[in-house]
Parts: C-alpha cells; sequence; structure tokens
C-alpha cells in the first residue's frame, strides 16, 4: 500500500494478545493497519456494524467460530473482505479446500513468511481497487462538467460517437427541428445532412 494509507483488519483469534501479535507482524513488515478483535459470533457482527474490514484474518482455535461461519456473517453485512485462514497446520489438501470454497488463502502460524506474503498480494488488490474506484470517480465528474458545459452553451453542440448522436442540447435539437432527446440519441450523422450535401 502506498505510505500512510491505512488498512483496516478483523481478526478473529482466541485472544487480543493474539491479535495484536499477529498485527504485529504485519506492522514490522511496513503495513499501516489498525484491527477490530473478535472472539464470538456476537462480537464479530458488533465489529460489522460499526466499521467493515478490508481484510480477515480467522484462526482456527477450537473455541472460535469457523471460517465458514465467519463467511457468513461477512455476506450478512455485504462485507466482501477476502479471508486468510491461519491454522496450527496448513496441508495443501486442506489449502485447496479453503480456496474452493471462497476463502483468500489458508496459512500456518508458524510461516510469517506465507502470511506476509499473502497478506501483501490481498493489500495490492486492494489498492488497485481503491484507485480504479478513484478513476471512476474522476471520469464521472469529468463527464458532469462535460455535460453541464454542453447543456449551458447557446451555440448548438452535440456529443457523437462513431457516427452516432450520444447527446446533444436544446440549441442543437432546435437547430433541426427535433422535440425530445430521445427523438436524437443513437441517430447517424448522416441522418442530419441532406442527401444532396453528403459529397
Amino acid at each position: 500500500m502506498k505510505d500512510g494509507e491505512n488498512l483496516h483488519l478483523l481478526i478473529v483469534e482466541e485472544s487480543r494478545n493474539d491479535s495484536e501479535s499477529l498485527a504485529n507482524v504485519l506492522r514490522n513488515a511496513g503495513h499501516n493497519i489498525s484491527f477490530n478483535h473478535g472472539t464470538e459470533s456476537v462480537e464479530i457482527e458488533t465489529v460489522l456494524q460499526e466499521q467493515h474490514p478490508d481484510i480477515v484474518l480467522c484462526g482456527s482455535g477450537e473455541a472460535l467460530p469457523s471460517p465458514e461461519n465467519v463467511q457468513t456473517l461477512l455476506g450478512k453485512h455485504g462485507v466482501t473482505a477476502p479471508v486468510i485462514v491461519i491454522a496450527d497446520d496448513a496441508p495443501e489438501a486442506d489449502m485447496v479446500a479453503v480456496k474452493k470454497s471462497g476463502i483468500a488463502a489458508m496459512i500456518s502460524y508458524d510461516q510469517p513468511d506465507h502470511l506476509y506474503l499473502t497478506f501483501n498480494r490481498e493489500a495490492h488488490a486492494i489498492q488497485l481497487q481503491r484507485k480504479l474506484l478513484d478513476l471512476n470517480n474522476s471520469l464521472r465528474e469529468s463527464e458532469n462538467r462535460c455535460h453541464a458545459l454542453i447543456e449551458n452553451s447557446s451555440d448548438a453542440v452535440a456529443y457523437v460517437h462513431e457516427g452516432m448522436h450520444v447527446y446533444a442540447n436544446r440549441p442543437y435539437m432546435d437547430l433541426f427541428s427535433i422535440d425530445s432527446p430521445a427523438d436524437v440519441e443513437g441517430t447517424p450523422i448522416l441522418d442530419m445532412i441532406s442527401a444532396d450535401q453528403r459529397e
């Protein structure tokens, strides 16, 4: 993630100290993170009502909700954050099984480098999603400004794409005696030119 950009985690572990230990591994790797801790389903629900996490780290202690139950809670609250399961052991068959269930990854507690690499991958994906959202917002704002300029212009202006009208302002429609924007949208530009003037 870029400098100063914060990631918010939900860490499902048996104690807050365990959650803090996992968070410190990631902080020491250079990530700027904050986290909420949950042990029981009720606690997790409360956390999700207050703030949606970017990434979920889910321990596998016997007293903890299963990763599948955590996924169900996330879905209930409309959270699409990736879930990383951390277990005592992470045999290949189990890693494949959790991936098939929609979980981002399964790693073992004794492989901090694996946690670091997996977290980096998910953090990078989130960074790309945020950049895409910013670009989409910028594009929408530019389109709105462009639309306002055309709409408020006293000149006849139309936006034409690949020979077809997309939008036209009122002076343009008045010029061609068009009553409604729906009548011009999708109309070929050639239809506005008389046959004897097309060459």
